[in-house]
């Protein structure tokens, strides 16, 4: 669950600048009604963000190693953290 996870951020994230980023995901299914439900608002989004860091760590928990989906979903929540600070005030 944690690579598509990964792979519905960084598809939401690549629709919403309207092009490729290399340090993510390549896009996949963008009308699929898990990408569609993740993108309509801020708290979907940051919902599945969330999703995924919880589902990163408790890979960690179990494995002793890092996801590789890990970098993906810091990456793009980083992202989302710089322009909806308001909205990711648990990160701090």
């Amino acid at each position: 669950m944690t690579t598509e996870i990964s792979q519905i951020v960084s598809t939401v994230y690549q629709k919403l600048i309207g092009k490729r980023d290399e340090a993510v995901c390549k896009p996949t299914h963008p009308n699929h009604p898990s990408i569609l439900w993740a993108g309509e608002c801020q708290e979907n989004m940051q919902y599945t963000l969330l999703l995924g860091l919880l589902l990163c760590s408790e890979y960690k928990v179990r494995y002793g190693k890092d996801h590789k989906s890990h970098d993906v979903i810091s990456y793009v929540l980083k992202i989302f953290h710089a322009f909806h600070p308001e909205v990711i005030n648990w990160l701090s």
